[in-house]
């Protein structure tokens, strides 16, 4: 008899699923309310966010929740942080540090507001064009267009990721690319390593690199996303 089909993704004991994830961006530097290219781009990656933070993107991840629906929605509105990037290179410490800065002067949701009692924080940062890598000094995770993780505020484990933009030519569907990769991830393993990964620690759209496909909201916006794996189906859905 042939033994079935093991699941590709699979969960430690103690892993964490976003089932209630509240997702804020923040779109960090002054040319994207100075320059009008930049700010044509935060508004059609803004409306872009809505699609990708909906069930008409994040159906499938169902099955990594015990088969109920991720509650998950998008904060309103997005700030522009207006203050200066401390180099043109992007780092995770500097993300982590800028987010915390936000939260005490109030200008994002607040981690002890009763509204967010019982739901997780995501804040993504999104890097203004010309912010790029510093190779030489740059983790491993930090090497990529955008990445996620976690840190610890006013005592609650709060979420994180960042999507660099790009040349300007490419921005948008760049942007909702890696950010809707980024969405997902994080809410399926928001604690890298715990969440569900497959063996090889790949993530859920790790191994569909370089799907993508469009999904509208039926009022012919269309959004580029990245395709996630799904275990029920053996394959990269939607």
């Amino acid at each position: 008899m042939t033994p079935p089909e093991q699941p590709r993704f699979t969960k430690s004991k103690d892993g964490k699923v976003l089932s209630k994830v509240r997702v804020h961006l923040i779109f960090w530097g002054a040319q994207w309310r100075t320059v009008q290219d930049d700010q044509d781009v935060m508004s059609e990656v803004t409306a872009a966010a809505k699609i990708i933070v909906s069930p008409k993107y994040l159906s499938e991840l169902s099955q990594y929740n015990g088969n109920k629906p991720i509650d998950a929605v998008l904060c309103e509105p997005a700030p522009v942080d207006l203050h200066d990037l401390p180099s043109p290179y992007f780092t995770k410490a500097a993300a982590v540090a800028e987010i915390k800065r936000l939260i005490d002067e109030k200008s994002v949701p607040q981690p002890d507001d009763p509204a967010y009692r019982d739901k997780d924080l995501l804040y993504i940062v999104v890097m203004p064009r010309g912010v790029e890598v510093d190779d030489k000094t740059a983790g491993d995770d930090e090497r990529l267009a955008g990445g996620h993780s976690y840190f610890t505020h006013k005592n609650r484990t709060l979420y994180y990721g960042w999507v660099l933009s790009g040349p300007q030519s490419e921005s948008v569907e760049r942007i909702t690319s890696v950010l809707s990769e980024e969405v997902v991830e994080a809410i399926t393993d928001p604690q890298p390593g715990t969440g569900w990964i497959a063996k090889d620690k790949e993530e859920l759209c790790d191994v569909c690199e370089g799907i993508n496909t469009r999904l509208t909201d039926g009022k012919n916006r269309f959004v580029l996303v990245r395709t996630y794996y799904s275990n029920s189906e053996n394959d990269c859905v939607p």
